[in-house]
């Protein structure tokens, strides 16, 4: 529930993620609503600071931490990130939406998208060629579908985005570190 001013607005079956950007539009127009301007315009969301972001995985985990919240990294699904041929794999789109951007599925082209930090990254499944805001590039593991999950290759696409990746081969622990300006964190 969330009160604004004195309108009380409730939202169903709907998580709000750290990061992501909502907006309200009511129209308060009696007779034709189609020729009338919204009324008002509310974006929820964290501000962004200059605070660091950390995200957190472990290979085999089906949860992340997000500076220190715990999230699904597949909400609703049991995938967790795995190892294919020696390339740690994850199925994407709760880390993107954590970073604050959009994660896109072309079934028909079997294509990925990312879109985070002013920065979009166009993958397909089963190529190892893939586009950084229209620059081809080419990485050595392909996206794949495992048990009608997607998964990506977490370093390329993490990277790709602009943040910073870590691994850990002890604990098998995955880090991936930016800023809200989409530069990798110190």
């Amino acid at each position: 529930m969330l009160n604004l001013n004195e309108w009380n607005l409730s939202f169903s079956n709907r998580k709000f993620l750290m990061n992501e950007v909502y907006e309200f539009r009511s129209c308060f127009a009696l007779g034709n609503q189609a020729r009338s301007p919204y009324s008002n315009s509310v974006t929820l969301g964290f501000n962004k600071s200059s605070q660091a972001y950390i995200i957190k995985m472990q290979v085999n985990s089906r949860y992340m931490s997000v500076n220190g919240q715990t999230l699904e990294v597949d909400p609703g699904f049991a995938t967790a990130p795995t190892i294919i041929n020696s390339r740690t794999m994850v199925p994407i789109r709760a880390v993107v939406e954590a970073m604050g951007g959009v994660a896109g599925w072309d079934e028909e082209t079997r294509q990925v998208t990312l879109d985070a930090n002013g920065v979009a990254v166009v993958m397909f499944i089963g190529s190892t060629s893939y586009y950084v805001s229209g620059h081809p590039l080419t990485m050595d593991t392909a996206p794949v579908i495992k048990d009608g999950r997607t998964l990506i290759p977490v370093r390329f696409a993490a990277e790709a985005l602009g943040c910073g990746v870590g691994w850990n081969p002890d604990t098998q622990e995955i880090t991936i570190t930016f800023d809200p300006n989409g530069q990798p964190a110190a």
